[in-house]
């Protein structure tokens, strides 16, 4: 494939495909537009429909400028939308990023639902089993589709070491699930919050400020730069973390645990790894990584056998209605009965809806796509099955869906790609993929 051209997208029956624009933004950098109509084949589903799709590529060899992924208010709490981060940082384009949490009874609105990593420092654990694109700042740029993503966080006191369950979210509650509990797994399960009662969560300078009815009932402690322990009330008013501190946090059996080793030393400490598939990753203050899921492609070959481990299992017991933004709820989806997780499924993987997806080729080209959706007159969107078609036909060996629904835009250049599907208009997001040029430094 030329370095300025397409192939053939794999999706629909494309009878008359148009490239309404290609545009290098900088150089290395270039976007483009599709919009095509696919007749009716009635022995063929999913072929007919009008599309809407934003692409933009990215060639690590020539690309001059900054890629980084951003908090919507640089904090966990809150959010904004595409169009918004993007003028924030003064970016060139911008795309939605990872799953979130959206709603209080799922936890912290803006709170990412899987690993976050924001210039090499730790703003999310991982959801087990999930995988993440990650982006490196080396000579040149470094994609990779994570496969397998494990967060490990721990605390130090003196000659104790206890797990920390969580960073910067609310305790007791975990969106997607998929996390370790003693000697289990619980496993991921998309849009399902997971309860546990007794967790040991700290707080960095990420999450902003922190209500008192977040850490209600719980035991804390502080832990400044050097390692010192010290304590400041938490009860009362709004507190925020210093950069360089964390605020220690404990519910139900696990405070006494945590008031036990806490008595013994007066310093403390804090570590944390990211593992890919067993493999350390390294923290470096140019590293980024976006949650996902599910896989689309490895090594080019399909992923369906992983889509149950890693949260969309049409077998599990919850159907995930409860997490549902009612924005998202097709037709299908409201006529699920409870416990029907197939039905579910049938409705997140197996129909089309607006999607965002990220996929990486064998030389390193990153390739970033947005299918609008949900308005038969311009764009019907995509299925998971569709995604991987269409990143296999960019040439990407490895790929992954990140958020999508209303959520889904693209930004490039001071406007938006397409029609975004929610009724409102461009839906508010927890994080962006952020492209800056060299001259906006």
């Amino acid at each position: 494939m030329a370095s300025d051209t397409l192939p053939r997208l794999n999706i629909g029956s494309q009878e008359s495909v148009q490239l309404v624009e290609k545009t290098s933004i900088v150089p290395g950098l270039t976007y483009y537009q599709l919009d095509f109509a696919a007749s009716d084949a009635s022995i063929q589903p999913y072929t007919a429909g009008n599309f809407e799709i934003s692409i933009l590529k990215v060639e690590p060899s020539k690309y001059q400028g900054i890629i980084q992924s951003a908090l919507a208010h640089n904090v966990i709490k809150r959010t904004k939308t595409v169009s918004k981060i993007a003028k924030q940082a003064n970016a060139d384009a911008a795309v939605n990023g990872g799953f979130f949490v959206y709603k209080h009874e799922q936890g912290t609105p803006g709170d990412p639902a899987g690993v976050a990593v924001i210039g090499g420092q730790l703003v999310s654990e991982a959801v087990i089993n999930r995988p993440a694109l990650l982006i490196e700042k080396s000579s040149p740029y470094r994609f990779k589709i994570l496969k397998d993503v494990v967060t490990k966080l721990s605390i130090s006191i003196g000659e104790k070491t206890l797990t920390i369950d969580g960073i910067n979210r609310r305790s007791g509650l975990i969106f997607n699930c998929g996390y370790a509990q003693k000697n289990d797994v619980i496993r991921a399960n998309h849009d399902v919050v997971c309860q546990n009662k007794n967790e040991i969560i700290v707080y960095d300078k990420h999450f902003g400020q922190i209500p008192p009815a977040i850490l209600k009932d719980q035991a804390t402690f502080w832990i400044n730069e050097n390692g010192g322990i010290y304590f400041t009330s938490v009860n009362t008013h709004p507190v925020t973390v210093p950069a360089g501190h964390y605020l220690v946090t404990a519910s139900g059996h696990k405070q006494a645990l945590l008031k036990q080793y806490k008595k013994e030393q007066t310093t403390a400490s804090v570590q944390i790894s990211i593992y890919d598939s067993g493999e350390l990753i390294e923290m470096r203050d140019d590293l980024y990584i976006i949650n996902g899921g599910p896989t689309l492609l490895m090594d080019g070959a399909n992923q369906e056998k992983y889509w149950a481990i890693q949260g969309w299992d049409p077998c599990s017991k919850r159907t995930a209605l409860e997490s549902l933004d009612a924005r998202d709820v097709s037709n299908v989806a409201k006529r699920i009965e409870p416990n029907n997780r197939r039905a579910f499924f049938d409705n997140w993987v197996n129909q089309r809806h607006p999607r965002t997806a990220a996929g990486v080729t064998e030389s390193g080209v990153l390739f970033i796509v947005v299918i609008y959706g949900r308005n038969p007159k311009i764009s019907v969107g995509a299925s998971i099955h569709e995604m991987a078609d269409v990143m296999r036909s960019l040439d990407a060996s490895d790929a992954i869906n990140l958020d999508g629904g209303g959520s889904s835009a693209m930004y490039v250049q001071g406007k938006l790609t397409g029609s975004p599907s929610d009724p409102n208009g461009e839906r508010k997001v927890a994080d962006a993929l952020i492209f800056i040029s060299n001259t906006k430094e």
